[in-house]
């Protein structure tokens, strides 16, 4: 991926190019389904802001809850 990842820094026809996706084959790729449902990403926004404001772990339980 280092080679990935160069090729993205430094290639001069990607300049203003971002939003997307890159395989180990430099090719645009696009992303999953999920990132694109609001509803999931609500979800786990809602889960990350939890987790952060109280600074400890979140049980499995907990985490399924949230897909209720």
């Amino acid at each position: 991926m280092a080679e990935t990842y160069t090729y993205l820094a430094t290639d001069p026809l990607l300049k203003g190019v971002t939003g997307k996706y890159f395989d180990e084959h430099n090719q645009i790729i696009s992303s999953g389904k999920y990132t694109n449902d609001w509803g999931t990403i609500k979800k786990v926004m809602k889960l990350t802001f939890d987790y952060i404001n109280r600074g400890e772990k979140i049980d499995k339980e907990e985490v399924d809850s949230y897909e209720k």
